[in-house]
């Protein structure tokens, strides 16, 4: 949908619009259509209340480096497997151009391999 929008109202090779619609609102300012970006990518991204305050990093958190805290981290290969199936085929590759059809297709060795390097 964002790009649609984006591709949509390209005026020429190297423009964006000047103004946008959000939830109703009209856009124009730089600040106004970031804030708007922000309001809809926010679904991607856990609130500060939803991190749990329950680990030694977060209930030190003034004192800790971000490198201590990564040691708090707790993944397993359930999650892995089920996020890389959540990825949409239709999308072209990340920064790392791999592409998801890739993923997708090697998910079940990607996992098992991640799993046996990572004490998950």
């Amino acid at each position: 949908m964002f790009w649609s929008f984006i591709k949509s109202n390209k005026k020429g090779p190297n423009t964006l619009p000047s103004s946008m619609a959000f939830e109703g609102r009209s856009c124009s300012t730089g600040e106004e259509i970031c804030d708007a970006f922000a309001t809809y990518f926010q679904s991607n991204f856990l609130a500060t209340s939803d991190l749990s305050a329950d680990t030694p990093c977060m209930r030190n958190a003034s004192h800790i480096s971000p490198a201590q805290c990564i040691s708090d981290i707790e993944i397993n290969a359930d999650t892995v497997l089920k996020l890389l199936k959540s990825l949409d085929l239709n999308k072209g590759a990340g920064p790392d151009n791999i592409p998801a059809t890739f993923i997708v297709r090697s998910l079940y060795t990607l996992t098992k391999d991640l799993a046996g390097r990572y004490p998950w």
